[in-house]
């Protein structure tokens, strides 16, 4: 199973960790690295909202800080909907 959490902070970034296993893990980097490359594939306009996207990777965790651009902040509840339709595109084995 993956599970996801999403943290705001004052600066209007949003620090998230997704527990994701193996394949599921690769997979959803694969993903999360096409957004942080310019090429998300996410229905939703919040990609065109961020200025950076950091990725960091650990044994089954995957920790991202999506920095807005100036005068621009996130919808958390799109984020979190693009974070689903990122975990729904994993294969279930």
């Amino acid at each position: 199973m993956i599970k996801h959490h999403i943290r705001t902070h004052k600066d209007g970034a949003l620090d998230i960790s997704v527990e994701a296993r193996g394949d599921a893990q690769t997979n959803l980097l694969k993903n999360f690295k096409k957004c942080q490359s310019g090429k998300c594939d996410c229905p939703s306009d919040q990609f065109d909202k961020i200025e950076n996207i950091d990725i960091q990777t650990e044994p089954e965790r995957i920790h991202m800080r999506l920095e807005p651009k100036a005068e621009v902040k996130l919808d958390v509840d799109e984020v979190d909907q693009c974070l689903t339709w990122s975990k729904d595109q994993v294969p279930s084995k």
